[in-house]
């Protein structure tokens, strides 16, 4: 295989067809290794964040705004859509606000009238486990409830 990316190399299609070659050994690390580095402030790939949200923090940040848009609140239909959204820009702003570089926030509300029926919410999310995560936070009083789910996403 040494020899194989040796008589590669002088052709057009050398690093390619290197590459192809190296999957079963160490050629392609060697490649890799002299590529040179991403200039400084560019969106080049990293594998692995040097700060991230945590689950912790999103709730801490979801039950302030909570507390701040729905303390002494009456549940009214015409004003819940956009009480909504209010909330979902006021969340997404602040996890923004938090400054972990290039992760992106869905925010997710979901708002009703306390009438003594049940309600179930689920989600799931094909994610990665070592850098995605979410927060969810309830917030009711005596005429509504809210549900506030964030998820941070990591961009590699």
């Amino acid at each position: 295989l040494k020899s194989e990316a040796k008589t590669l190399a002088g052709s057009s299609t050398a690093q390619m067809d290197t590459l192809r070659v190296s999957d079963r050994g160490i050629l392609k690390r060697r490649i890799l290794a002299k590529m040179p580095a991403p200039p400084e402030g560019s969106r080049g790939l990293q594998l692995n964040p040097k700060t991230k949200p945590t689950t912790t923090k999103m709730k801490q940040v979801i039950g302030q705004v909570l507390a701040e848009k729905l303390d002494n609140a009456n549940y009214q239909s015409e004003r819940a859509a956009m009480l909504t959204k209010e909330i979902a820009d006021a969340v997404k702003m602040r996890l923004k606000e938090c400054d972990f570089p290039r992760f992106k926030y869905v925010v997710q509300v979901v708002i009703g009238e306390q009438r003594g029926e049940g309600v179930r919410m689920g989600c799931r999310c094909f994610w990665d486990a070592e850098t995605d995560c979410y927060a969810s936070e309830t917030f009711s009083n005596d005429s509504l409830f809210c549900v506030t789910t964030a998820y941070s996403v990591y961009l590699y």
